[in-house]
């Protein structure tokens, strides 16, 4: 087997079907705002910490823009501190987005989020469970988690 073969086993194990971008994502900006958002993140271990955010990306199946908007989003919500108003306006765009469905598409979020207990964890740490881009990001991505979820099963 090569060496590219190798790599290409690994990151399909720990990323899934996206695995080559994001196995090339640049997780440096999220890594640097979380040591300079906290002293408890000082001795942080980058690697772990970024295949960390690798598998949350490979578990939400992001495209290269959505990759790309995740870890933007991540990095802008680590730097707001006023986070007021971010439920309430998550709330806001999904009723005008779905409508009659809003409370069921955030339910089945929800649903999802809890097949993931790191990405749940690492949200909820950081406080960004609430940021509107991240449950818009959870709700159109629901769906095709549980498609694939329910093929395996």
């Amino acid at each position: 087997m090569s060496k590219d073969a190798k790599e290409r086993s690994r990151a399909e194990k720990l990323y899934g079907d996206v695995s080559s971008h994001i196995m090339d994502a640049d997780t440096t900006p999220v890594l640097d705002r979380l040591v300079e958002s906290s002293d408890e993140y000082l001795d942080l271990d980058r690697d772990e910490a970024s295949d960390e955010l690798k598998v949350h990306m490979g578990f939400l199946q992001l495209d290269r823009g959505e990759e790309k908007d995740f870890l933007n989003t991540v990095v802008a919500g680590l730097r707001d501190t006023d986070r007021e108003g971010w439920k309430s306006k998550a709330m806001l765009e999904l009723n005008r987005t779905y409508g009659t469905q809003a409370s069921a598409k955030l339910q089945e979020a929800e649903e999802v989020l809890d097949l993931n207990p790191g990405l749940k964890k690492f949200l909820h740490t950081h406080n960004l469970g609430h940021h509107p881009k991240i449950i818009d990001l959870l709700v159109r991505k629901a769906p095709g988690i549980n498609r694939r979820r329910n093929k395996k099963g």
